[in-house]
């Protein structure tokens, strides 16, 4: 019996040493920070903290289309008392405004080209608003500061700019007005804006708004509240104002104090199924303040990439009727929608100018 037990304790040490063995021998084999999943992981997540320097930004970015946008609208032509309206739903790749602005530019020529006289495109739509998942985002910041975020340097333009030049070729052509999402940088003061510029009929600059409310969890880094005032300017189809994405929780009633009639309202905006704030609360709003909308939101190409936009951008009328909206969640279309002219009393001085 003793005999026994010391044979099955030799067994069991000479087992114990050659799994040891066997595992000193496996060890450099086994998982590593090098090449594979987990260091491919980490490596990309030092990318993604690296400060980025002025230029092409290397950050994880949406798919850029490769087909042309779906466009949906009335399949009527506008009345000589209505107006028809666009908005374009769009997926920028972030840090690469001259790649937005030329696929903008064409999006919105095919628009103008159609009869759209009222053209909204998506909050800094130019530049990129953000890049990443909601998990794991870059946003903007200034340059002349440190952090984890993409520096504005190269990035940020001047209202008139280049784009508002761009953009107000096709205005004065199609005889149409046009937002022009960018970044704007005021050297006089060294501030950045989230800024929407309307371009009109005459090719020029009829509107410079500055976003009032900028939302501090994604622009807390670069972006300095508005400094001139409500933004809103007299058209053949009625007073039309703007607004940027977090300024609909108080401009909007601002606005409908001023008698504005139509909204070109630009957004980054996030949300999910069912859709309550865009099918529900937004057309109350409308309703309440007696405004219509044409609201413009940021998209992703493909589905599990919500924290790059989430589409539903529409056209509200003022009685809280949606008119028009995007057929899918998840691409770029260009929405298109009939409102009723407004009867605007003209200003010697626009607001926002």
């Amino acid at each position: 019996m003793e005999k026994d037990k010391r044979t099955i304790l030799i067994a069991a040490a000479a087992a114990l040493m050659l799994l040891v063995a066997a595992a000193a021998f496996l060890w450099p084999c086994g998982p590593a920070r090098g090449p594979g999943a987990q260091g491919e992981a980490d490596e990309a997540r030092h990318r993604r903290r690296a400060r980025p320097e002025a230029g092409p930004i290397e950050v994880a970015v949406p798919r850029v289309p490769t087909s042309r946008a779906v466009e949906t609208g009335p399949g009527r032509e506008a009345a000589e008392s209505e107006v028809l309206c666009a908005a374009l739903q769009f997926c920028s790749v972030f840090g690469s405004a001259s790649l937005n602005r030329e696929r903008l530019l064409e999006m919105t020529r095919r628009a103008a080209e159609r009869g759209a006289k009222l053209i909204a495109l998506p909050e800094a739509a130019i530049p990129g608003y953000a890049s990443g998942t909601e998990m794991d985002r870059v946003v903007w910041r200034r340059p002349d500061t440190d952090g984890d975020e993409a520096s504005l340097e190269g990035h940020a333009e001047t209202v008139p700019g280049r784009s508002t030049a761009a953009f107000g070729r096709i205005s004065k052509k199609h005889r149409c007005y046009i937002t022009v999402p960018v970044i704007e940088h005021d050297a006089a003061q060294n501030r950045y804006n989230n800024t929407l510029a309307v371009v009109g009929p005459a090719g020029d600059v009829v509107c410079h708004y500055r976003k009032l409310n900028p939302w501090t969890i994604a622009e807390y880094a670069w972006a300095s509240e508005g400094d001139r005032g409500l933004g809103h300017f007299e058209t053949p189809y009625g007073r039309i104002g703007v607004m940027i994405c977090y300024d609909i929780h108080s401009v909007l009633q601002e606005l409908a104090g001023e008698k504005v009639d139509i909204v070109l309202y630009s957004v980054a905006w996030v949300d999910a199924h069912p859709a309550t704030w865009f099918d529900e609360r937004l057309p109350q709003k409308c309703r309440q303040n007696s405004v219509a909308l044409v609201l413009a939101n940021w998209t992703s190409v493909t589905r599990g990439r919500s924290g790059n936009g989430y589409g539903f951008s529409r056209i509200v009328s003022r009685e809280g009727r949606v008119v028009s909206k995007a057929r899918r969640v998840f691409g770029e279309e260009i929405v298109y929608g009939i409102l009723p002219r407004g009867k605007a009393v003209p200003r010697a001085t626009p607001s926002a100018r």
